[in-house]
């Protein structure tokens, strides 16, 4: 059987979440579930050190390593919600952009598990393969979290300022947006990888979603250059969270 044409690359530190530090061991349990280790093309991890928590390192790296993945971990100083926290995200990034060798990449933090309600998730990679292979304007394929992400991304004017957009298709598996995020996603390597150049060489802001997100359109003629899949077939819950408030898989979730 041929691998699918995506790495896997995870993003993941020792300061847990909230006091928990097993999130990206049920993140990936959760992935494997859907896709076998085997089946990807590369598995790559990079873990964030803090000087504190050395031994944690140790103890993920070998957990990962034992399910296949290539880690690579580095020191930093970092706070939740600061710009050295964007800085140092950027440069993993930057890194594991380096490492990648397959055209696409699954780009996952280690809080975001990904459940499907339709179909397998291998149709959906396929998908995004395909979106990404026929049109050049497209720049990202992305799982989204809410149920409701269009009409969230479409409330953004009046909230913020922000000309959210999106579109859905004729199909209605998914819908054109110009809304960029991180939440779990495939993107071309190259496109990424010109992307975070653009942030790192020119005055962008120096942040991984306003600033890459500015930059991937860029790469594009296109005024809706992402996708998002609908969120009632396949979408993502955040469980890096205080215990008892992870978004529940079982239960449709919607951006107020």
């Amino acid at each position: 059987m041929n691998k699918i044409p995506i790495t896997v690359c995870l993003y993941t530190s020792t300061k847990g979440h909230f006091g928990r530090f097993d999130c990206y061991q049920k993140t990936i349990n959760q992935l494997f579930s859907l896709i076998p280790s085997v089946d990807w093309s590369n598995l790559f991890a990079n873990i964030k050190i803090d000087e504190n928590n050395q031994q944690r390192d140790r103890e993920m790296a070998m957990w990962l390593t034992e399910r296949g993945f290539l880690v690579e971990g580095y020191f930093g100083t970092w706070k939740h919600g600061d710009d050295n926290h964007q800085t140092e995200y950027l440069a993993d990034m930057k890194r594991m952009m380096h490492r990648v060798r397959t055209p696409y990449f699954l780009h996952l933090e280690d809080d975001m598990t990904i459940h499907v309600y339709e179909k397998e998730f291998s149709y959906w990679l396929s998908e995004a393969i395909d979106f990404l292979e026929t049109d050049p304007n497209l720049v990202q394929v992305r799982i989204p979290r809410y149920n409701n992400e269009a009409e969230r991304i479409l409330a953004l004017k009046a909230k913020h300022g922000i000309d959210g957009r999106a579109e859905w298709s004729k199909s209605e598996e998914f819908f054109y947006q110009n809304d960029y995020c991180n939440h779990p996603f495939i993107a071309r390597t190259r496109d990424f990888r010109a992307a975070l150049q653009c942030v790192f060489k020119t005055n962008l802001p120096k942040h991984t979603e306003h600033g890459v997100g500015l930059a991937m359109k860029l790469l594009s003629d296109s005024e809706l250059p992402f996708i998002c899949f609908d969120p009632d077939r396949i979408r993502c819950c955040h469980i890096g969270t205080k215990p008892g408030d992870e978004d529940d898989s079982t239960k449709p979730l919607f951006a107020t």
